[in-house]
């Protein structure tokens, strides 16, 4: 057996000139390229002995802990017959002052590939990860030569990175060849896939959903690597950086072609090799970027849609996120509760806008966007308590002419109306300092009808306040970036299912599939400042630091009393909130066929019909924004019934279930919008994130809370 494998090592030696990896060695010099190319015939060599289908596991073993003896012998220089391969490795690690460990390490990786049991945890892939690549990039830089510690961490990601991405490609081969899936089974479960799924001619959804995460995984190791990547070693690490552009084009001509992958596994073209190298070698000798300083490790605190955004977005780049959240279950504001009468429902009648392009950009970003919402709502019907209704239909293009075909409500065709949304389409109606929305209504004249029709519950709806207060820029800003931008824009967008159950899911699993952790009822308790950052914080008595970056993404009167002295505090505390009433309520009559309708001249804007499939009770709920009322819910009950029996006639309510969210918003007045403050700025090491902030002159919606937490800057 032994005696077998050694004649097949001395081949080996002989053909490691035509291997693919010899490809990036060219642009080595000569000595060091015959030292890799010593070194990447072992780790064949390995390679080789695992996947030999003629040989039994036991026989795997015996060869494979016969190397480690051999590995033993080349650095302890004790007198032994060596083969070719064995002698010319004892050259290079003595040449190159390879660590022993690594050598070992791979043997460790490969032994795994005899164990035909399954991974179990990202923790065990990541362990079978680091001894089959990382370990042999981390021997590598040995023989590349390097000068700074911190290029052994890069070696490690991009270890990661390449064996992830070969993970992905091949993962339909592996299974149909082999049954082996290099796939840990907590994932699988998660995303409800088996090993047989992978047999389809065509994968399913699922199975898409799942590689969709491998995919991001393999894309934080690559931005990790990238950001770890120190100039001073750049130029010697050319062949590292040729491997790491040729495996990355893969990886994205794998998302490319939408996860359909067979067991024709995907490959560069040899030209496109060439082209990819030589522009890692340019790169490679004219590099001089510094890695970020705070790179590394981040603390996100707070799990709300900005913690979560936040977190996602940081793993993406590269960093490990641990994030904090005091609740026992994250989202923040966008909760769920469970109910007898309801099942499971959104605290809140939540609504989204087509307009809202980072939300839904990081729904697709972790793979949760489709199936979670209904078909868009084209139209907006508008009932009257005499029972006639009209309806108000979004263009179907945002060009500068669809305005002429808004208006289809009564008083809303009047020349001043429609000269008002030609000036704002044209960046010519901006709004005064300090107005309200009613006054620069009143300014451009527009009718009552339009004004109590649209533009009021516009309003409360987007800015959560009355347009006697509310902020008539912000109103500009909301028009623009929505109604007059076209269907897909304006139309507004019904979840199927809970928004926390759309966002954290899958928010949870790309965190953790990077290494990260997410910590629910941790109540963060103390953030320790010094030196114009954060340096630690805590979580009851227990003290957290070590982290080089911060994310500062707690509930704005929570972080009021965790910040210090400075403006981000005072203005933390100066903004005032608008509270939201929600009100779910069943009936055993339909009381329209849309999703939605709304209600004319009534503090009742909206009606939504929540009713899930199969349901015996129609479930509606109702959103009143900029609430002012007392919260009394056998008064509440009493005036929405008797409010909309002047729509629909009567109606019997047989469960009704009424919520005030005190804190749900601020209030949208040219004060507030004035003291919001900006993402960055504050901290040396730490953003603040938060639907509350100043971003991308968003009012405060979850639109707002996902452009906070874009995190710019690495």
């Amino acid at each position: 057996m032994n005696e077998g494998f050694s004649a097949y090592e001395d081949s080996q030696v002989e053909a490691r000139k035509n291997s693919n990896l010899a490809f990036a060695f060219f642009c080595m010099e000569k000595d060091r390229a015959r030292d890799m190319e010593v070194f990447y015939t072992y780790c064949r060599v390995l390679d080789d002995i695992a996947d030999d289908s003629s040989t039994s596991a036991e026989q795997k073993i015996i060869a494979l802990n016969d190397w480690k003896t051999k590995v033993e012998n080349i650095y302890s220089g004790k007198p032994s017959k060596l083969s070719l391969l064995e002698r010319q490795l004892r050259g290079v690690v003595m040449r190159r002052d390879v660590p022993k460990q690594y050598l070992l390490d791979i043997i460790d990786g490969v032994l795994r590939d005899t164990d035909s049991s399954p991974f179990e945890t990202f923790a065990d892939i990541k362990k079978y990860c680091y001894g089959v690549a990382s370990a042999v990039g981390l021997a590598s830089i040995y023989i590349f030569g390097f000068k700074n510690e911190k290029t052994k961490e890069f070696a490690e990601s991009l270890g990661y990175a390449l064996q992830f991405t070969n993970i992905l490609r091949d993962v339909v081969f592996d299974w149909k060849t082999m049954h082996r899936v290099y796939i840990p089974r907590s994932e699988m479960e998660a995303f409800g896939v088996k090993p047989k799924d992978f047999e389809s001619a065509e994968l399913g959804e699922n199975c898409k959903s799942l590689l969709k995460m491998m995919y991001f995984r393999a894309k934080h190791f690559f931005n990790r690597a990238r950001n770890l990547l120190q100039p001073e070693d750049a130029k010697a690490l050319a062949p590292a950086l040729i491997m790491s552009d040729i495996y990355e084009r893969i990886l994205d001509k794998i998302c490319a072609c939408g996860f359909n992958i067979s067991e024709n596994v995907i490959k560069i073209p040899k030209f496109q090799k060439i082209f990819l190298a030589l522009g890692a070698i340019y790169r490679a000798k004219k590099y001089s970027k510094k890695p970020p300083s705070n790179f590394g490790k981040a603390a996100v605190l707070g799990g709300g849609l900005a913690g979560l955004e936040a977190a996602v977005n940081l793993s993406l780049k590269g960093f490990e996120v641990d994030l904090f959240e005091a609740k026992a279950s994250a989202g923040g504001r966008i909760a769920a509760i469970e109910t007898p009468e309801f099942g499971r429902l959104d605290n809140g009648g939540h609504a989204v806008m087509g307009c809202y392009k980072n939300f839904f950009g990081f729904l697709d970003l972790i793979g949760a966007k489709n199936g979670s919402f209904k078909k868009p709502c084209e139209r907006m019907r508008f009932l009257n308590p005499d029972g006639t209704s009209f309806c108000y239909e979004f263009p179907q293009n945002g060009s500068r002419f669809s305005i002429f075909k808004i208006p289809r409500i009564k008083g809303f065709k009047t020349l001043r109306n429609i000269s008002m949304l030609l000036k704002i389409k044209f960046g010519l109606g901006g709004a005064m300092k300090g107005e309200t929305v009613s006054e620069y209504l009143d300014r451009q004249r527009v009718g009552e009808m339009a004004k109590n029709l649209l533009w009021h519950p516009f309003c409360v709806s987007v800015q959560n306040t009355d347009i006697s207060a509310a902020s008539a820029d912000m109103f500009v800003k909301s028009i623009k970036k929505s109604l007059l931008k076209g269907v897909r824009k304006s139309a507004l967008i019904l979840n199927e299912i809970p928004l926390v159950d759309i966002v954290f899911k899958n928010s949870k699993l790309y965190i953790e599939a990077c290494g990260g952790s997410v910590n629910l009822s941790s109540r963060v308790s103390k953030i320790n400042y010094g030196g114009g950052g954060v340096k630690s914080f805590e979580i009851g008595s227990e003290t957290k630091g070590g982290y080089d970056f911060y994310v500062l993404a707690l509930g704005r009167k929570q972080l009021a009393g965790l910040l210090p002295e400075c403006p981000l505090k005072d203005a933390a505390n100066a903004i005032e909130s608008s509270p939201i009433l929600n009100v779910y309520f069943s009936t055993s009559q339909k009381l329209f066929d849309e999703d939605f309708v709304a209600l004319a001249n009534s503090q009742i804007h909206w009606v939504f019909d929540r009713t899930k499939s199969g349901g015996k009770k129609r479930v509606y709920s109702i959103t009143v924004s900029a609430f002012d009322g007392d919260f009394n819910p056998s008064a509440i009950r009493e005036a929405v019934q008797s409010e909309l029996e002047k729509y629909f006639g009567k109606i019997e309510i047989c469960d009704f279930l009424p919520s005030l969210f005190k804190d749900a918003t601020i209030l949208s007045t040219s004060v507030a919008e004035a003291l919001r403050p900006s993402p960055n700025g504050h901290f040396s090491n730490a953003v603040v994130c938060g639907d509350w902030l100043e971003a991308g002159g968003l009012p405060c919606t979850m639109e707002s809370a996902s452009a906070s937490a874009k995190i710019n800057g690495f």
